[in-house]
């Protein structure tokens, strides 16, 4: 009886173990990005605040300028695929946050990659995307060296 519950006890921990492994990122097949440093001291300032669930949006401005977009991520997201697919990261303050960029919207699609490839072995080819509202996201601009060009909403 004694070995039953060891067993028991062994099976309960590596089912929850192997569950655990299966949700969590694997970062070790992930392009890590790394913002300036006045930028990521910003951003670590803003992240005390609110960090669960948090991912960015980098977008190009111009030749020389950055905007990068930090905003929460909920389950009713349309991004949401994107968000927990990426293999992209910024790094703030030592911890990796999913990072999209804003011309996925124009051209990601929003099925996974293995869904897509099934559709195109099934004959089946679909366009979709997603067109997201920032207008009130908080946001910083920055410049190529990192200087700050403007913080908030």
């Amino acid at each position: 009886m004694k070995y039953s519950i060891y067993l028991l006890l062994i099976f309960i921990v590596g089912c929850s173990a192997s569950k655990d492994t299966i949700t969590a990122r694997d970062y070790s097949k992930g392009i890590v990005y790394v913002l300036p440093g006045k930028v990521e001291f910003v951003l670590k300032s803003k992240l005390l605040d609110e960090e669960a669930n948090i991912y960015f949006v980098l977008e190009k401005l111009n030749t020389s300028d950055f905007r990068i977009y930090l905003d929460k991520n909920s389950s009713e997201s349309s991004l949401k695929t994107w968000i927990d697919h990426t293999n992209r990261y910024v790094s703030v303050d030592g911890k990796l946050y999913p990072l999209i960029f804003d011309f996925d919207r124009d051209f990601a699609n929003t099925e996974t990659a293995k869904e897509f490839l099934l559709d195109q072995k099934a004959g089946i080819y679909k366009r979709t995307s997603i067109y997201v509202i920032r207008e009130f996201t908080y946001h910083i601009d920055f410049t190529e060296k990192g200087d700050v060009l403007y913080e908030g909403i």
